[in-house]
């Protein structure tokens, strides 16, 4: 091989390695630029997707504003229409004080007036002297005792003295309730399961 064709190979070589290269440097800058057109692409895309959001954003803003705003007058309206009704109420109720003054019920009359009574003694644990000391801390019916706790009971019994101390009311608001509401079979198998009024 002479000198002449070496270097017109390596001539030839470098040509095509200057061609490969510029071919190759051809397609990544060209799939760069695509690349960044499209990431451009995106992010205009991005930022008419924000601005859209923002608007609607500020829509809903305008829309709560004007609800609050309606809101505060309906309050406004209804603490208007409260204080209406409290000064009629204030006035009906001085209206009926003065009907029941210009009736003039006696004290008499008024001690006449008789509570509602149950026969207490049907509940276990409960005589006539208890019914009557029940009866003078202003129990006298199912519904009373139903509603009475046990250390209002309790209170009643000690104050009467060491006689009854000794009873044990734990069950008579139980008990009430059932002769209260006419579970009387219930309140039979109840009192069944007692002893003299204990559980």
């Amino acid at each position: 091989m002479t000198k002449s064709s070496a270097i017109l190979e390596i001539i030839v070589m470098l040509l095509g390695a200057a061609i490969l290269g510029f071919i190759l440097a051809w397609l990544i800058f060209k799939d760069k630029k695509e690349h960044s057109y499209s990431s451009a692409t995106d992010t205009n895309e991005e930022i008419e997707r924000l601005k859209k959001k923002n608007n609607d954003l500020m829509i809903e803003l305008g829309n709560a504003k004007r609800s609050n705003t309606d809101l505060s007058i309906k309050l406004d309206e209804c603490n208007k229409r409260g204080q209406s009704i409290s000064i009629k109420n204030t006035e009906s109720a001085q209206k009926n004080t003065e009907n029941i003054v210009n009736q003039n019920i006696s004290k008499a009359a008024l001690a006449n007036i008789k509570p509602e009574k149950s026969d207490l003694k049907i509940i276990e644990g409960i005589g006539p002297k208890i019914e009557e000391l029940l009866n003078n801390g202003n129990i006298y019916s199912f519904s009373d005792l139903s509603n009475s706790n046990y250390e209002t009971l309790k209170e009643i019994l000690t104050k009467a003295g060491s006689r009854f101390q000794m009873h044990d009311p734990k069950t008579w608001p139980q008990q009430a309730a059932l002769a209260r509401d006419g579970k009387m079979e219930e309140l039979k198998k109840l009192q069944d399961e007692l002893n003299a009024g204990r559980s």
